[in-house]
């Protein structure tokens, strides 16, 4: 069997987030919302009957734009996950633009 399964995660949304199978560009399976994005990428593999070191062979995340903390999350899950399977992928977000950061009052 080979690796013919792609996984996409799109955590750029801060109550919204994604994470779909894809075969050769089709969706397969796909969970969105308020969800735990770890969680959400072993119940679609469990759902399919796939496991994640045998029919995987990526995890892409969006890089953005969007939230700092979602673009962040999903890009260290994809990178844990890419590690994992083998894949030294690197990903650089896209914030969209400068963070918002508040200074605190001295």
């Amino acid at each position: 069997m080979s690796k013919e399964y792609i996984i996409e995660l799109d955590t750029t949304k801060r109550n919204e987030k994604r994470v779909i199978l894809k075969k050769q560009n089709n969706v397969v399976d796909e969970t969105v919302g308020d969800i735990d994005v770890v969680s959400s990428v072993d119940s679609i593999l469990d759902r399919n009957g796939l496991s994640l070191d045998k029919d995987i062979l990526e995890v892409i995340p969006n890089t953005g734009p969007g939230s700092f903390t979602g673009i962040k999350t999903g890009i260290i899950i994809a990178e844990v996950l890419n590690w994992y399977l083998g894949n030294e992928k690197k990903y650089i977000p896209d914030y969209g633009g400068e963070p918002n950061i508040q200074l605190p009052n001295l």
